[in-house]
């Protein structure tokens, strides 16, 4: 199923995202991004060899849009357009059926 997500939480579930100063073993690696570090090798942007763990260079989910957030629910004033960035750093994340969890994420109701 799709759901959308904070790029925080998928951060948290996703295995790839690491900070270099909180994270054991990575003490020697640059810290980019801000700590949103990324060891996945097909990550967009990377500085200094690591990837950036953000919404717009994640290789295993991408970033919500107007579209996807009515479709979703959320109400802002500019949703269904598809320029809308309703927030940046909602994520449309595949998940098992299983893992769904209506505490920090919502279900993509796909229209059609």
């Amino acid at each position: 199923m799709k759901v959308l997500m904070s790029l925080d939480q998928f951060a948290n579930r996703c295995g790839h995202f690491f900070n270099c100063n909180l994270t054991e073993g990575f003490e020697d690696v640059p810290d980019v991004n801000n700590g949103y570090n990324c060891n996945h090798p097909d990550c967009g942007d990377k500085e200094d060899g690591i990837g950036c763990c953000r919404t717009d260079t994640c290789p295993l989910a991408y970033p919500a849009d107007g579209l996807i957030c009515q479709c979703s629910g959320m109400q802002c004033s500019e949703c269904g357009d598809e320029d809308c960035e309703c927030d940046d750093n909602l994520m449309v994340v595949e998940i098992d059926d299983q893992d769904f969890d209506a505490r920090h994420m919502t279900r993509v109701i796909e229209e059609g």
